[in-house]
């Protein structure tokens, strides 16, 4: 009796051992994807406002960035990203990422006739060959499989190393859906490869040619697929993080101080005001309905702003103030203020102390003048129709001021602090644009590095003439030698930059420059308002302007996306940080009628949405 006992556990333990061995090479090699449901992370996990979303009616994207609740890190990776900071892997055979999940009752029945889906891939180096895809699955209430298609990804020829796009459509017409059954999108790596995958973006219904909205959301929907052209749409995305300044949340940069509150109507500038050792900005406010004006500036070591009270002289008003243009002009540490007045081109420079650290200093931060040139330039225009640049034009320690009047015509200035007096660089040219005559252009022009050719400051010149409507630019490097401004385009287009794509430069733009990076050097956001937020990365080549990525907001509070506010204003500066770029926003909604042509008195202050002033990262290198 005994030796049958010991045989049939002998013969048992043989069979559970088969069974094991068998089930591990099954799920190792038996495709169990195809017939059954695949487990995956809760959608609640994670973060709706951008990784999760139902962009237009019948569409979902997800980007893979992980909320609080997420607790399946892995399965992400971090580092190497279509956009954000994570994307999902998909790391040998056999294996299947994070999906989407959704009843057909949600997506609706009518809407499965058919389904376009895309997806980033990016795979490892290695000499496996690749065999995956991009997979739609329809399963009962058993999680049994009654529908599998996919896009396959394989063979010697997938790109290696670098982020490429899936993307397929999927007649549905033949399946019968219900509306419990579980739909899901996910990526199915049949390989040895390491593979991973970002940004996925699902389409369902059948095309309609009245569909309205952006036509490169839909152009999955068409006969051909996906085909990228150059500066058109749709962009990679790039986001800018939210860091903390201590101001808990208010509509100041200081906490618990109602008299630093922003007003709509003040004015800001940023600089390095007070030749700190570190290198870092400050912010002047300019109160233009009580006619004060205050300083900010960041102390690392208490993390929050200390604000300055700031004593102007007799000659100097906060409206004259507000037109002032910054740089460093007498070569020595910090910035100073320029402006054209009836007595004169001030110059102007923050005195007091040193640092930011200590709000308990002896004395307030007052403006001194040091310099009021009356014979700088003898132009025909008052002074508050001079149009005044300061940049870096001959690449030597101190800036340069352009000065331009009404009509078009120009001079290049530098300031001799032995003679307290502006020098002219460009006596010997004539100096005058058609297209800087305001009055019959609107104009904007700005200096700073864009390009990387040039190692001084270029100027971006953008035009609009009044009687055509018609848009042109041009980018100018000044050459000290011949005191002239040479035209880099000059041998195309007659001197215009080329416009190639649906962006085009508009004199309602800002132009953002970092302040600080060699890695950024050429590249800056062009920012318009005009219909709608449009944040984008630029750089210029030889002939034109490339768009690397659009921009975004990340790490705000709840929904209160900057973009979504009716007034947002941006600012440049290394606030934080020595040598470190970042951008002061200032986001609020108008108390005031939709309708109403005139300037923003007061801020809505709505709960839903409120006002707020934060910093945010500058962009990584597109």
């Amino acid at each position: 009796m005994k030796k049958i006992k010991r045989k049939f556990f002998w013969i048992t333990s043989a069979v559970i051992l088969i069974l094991i061995v068998l089930i591990l090479i099954f799920r190792q090699y038996i495709p169990f994807t195809k017939l059954f449901r695949v487990s995956s992370p809760p959608e609640t996990s994670f973060r709706p406002a951008d990784s999760l979303v139902f962009a237009m009616p019948n569409t979902i994207s997800m980007a893979f960035e992980p909320g609080k609740d997420f607790n399946a890190f892995n399965r992400l990776y971090k580092g190497i990203t279509h956009s954000g900071f994570y994307s999902a892997k998909v790391f040998g055979k056999n294996t299947y990422s994070i999906s989407i999940e959704r009843n057909a009752s949600e997506v609706g029945i009518e809407n499965l006739k058919q389904v376009s889906l895309s997806a980033w891939v990016y795979v490892f180096p290695g000499n496996n060959e690749v065999e995956a895809s991009l997979v739609f699955s329809a399963n009962n209430t058993l999680g049994v499989n009654n529908l599998w298609k996919g896009i396959s990804v394989k063979g010697k020829e997938v790109p290696r190393k670098k982020w490429f796009k899936v993307s397929g459509l999927m007649d549905l017409s033949d399946t019968r859906f219900k509306p419990d059954s579980k739909i899901q999108i996910y990526f199915w790596n049949n390989s040895a490869t390491d593979i991973l995958v970002d940004d996925f973006y699902v389409v369902f219904g059948e095309q309609q040619k009245s569909r309205p909205g952006d036509s490169t959301l839909v152009d999955m929907t068409r006969l051909g697929g996906y085909k990228p052209r150059f500066n058109f749409p749709p962009f990679q995305i790039s986001l800018l993080n939210q860091l903390d300044i201590g101001n808990k949340d208010a509509f100041a940069l200081t906490p618990d101080d109602p008299g630093s509150a922003f007003i709509p109507g003040d004015r800001v500038i940023c600089g390095d005001f007070l030749s700190s050792p570190q290198g870092m900005d400050e912010v002047i406010l300019l109160n233009m309905q009580q006619n004060r004006a205050w300083l900010y500036g960041y102390c690392p070591n208490q993390k929050q702003f200390i604000k300055h009270s700031l004593d102007l002289p007799e000659d100097l008003d906060v409206p004259l103030l507000s037109r002032c243009v910054i740089g460093d002009f007498d070569g020595i540490a910090g910035d100073e203020m320029v402006i054209p007045s009836e007595i004169g081109l001030l110059l102007i420079r923050c005195e007091g102390i040193t640092g930011n650290c200590d709000k308990n200093q002896p004395g307030p931060l007052k403006l001194t003048i040091l310099s009021s040139d009356p014979q700088a330039f003898k132009f025909t225009s008052t002074p508050e129709k001079i149009r005044l640049v300061a940049g870096d034009f001959d690449n030597r320690p101190s800036s340069e001021l352009l000065a331009i009047d009404q009509s078009g015509t120009w001079i290049m200035l530098k300031f001799d602090k032995g003679m307290s007096s502006w020098k002219d660089l460009s006596a010997t040219y004539s100096k005058t644009f058609g297209s800087w005559n305001r009055d019959q252009n609107d104009l904007l022009l700005v200096a700073g590095k864009f390009t990387k050719k040039n190692p001084a400051d270029v100027l971006l010149s953008i035009s609009r003439n009044h009687a055509t409507k018609k848009s042109t630019y041009s980018l100018l490097a000044f050459d000290p030698t011949t005191g002239k401004l040479v035209n880099i385009f000059e041998k195309i287009n007659r001197g215009a930059g080329l416009t190639i794509g649906l962006d085009t430069l508009h004199v309602t733009d800002q132009l953002i420059l970092p302040r600080s990076g060699s890695a950024l050097v050429g590249y800056f956001l062009r920012y318009d308002r005009v219909k709608r937020f449009d944040l984008k990365w630029l750089s210029f080549s030889d002939s034109t302007f490339q768009i690397h990525r659009k921009v975004d907001f990340t790490g705000y509070d709840s929904d209160h996306n900057p973009k979504y506010y009716e007034n947002l204003l941006i600012f440049p500066g290394r606030f934080l940080e020595p040598h470190v770029s970042n951008l002061l926003t200032i986001g609020y909604n108008c108390a005031e009628n939709k309708g109403s042509k005139t300037p923003c008195q007061a801020a809505a202050g709505y709960s839903f949405l409120p006002d707020f002033i934060s910093i945010y990262s500058f962009p990584v290198k597109p």
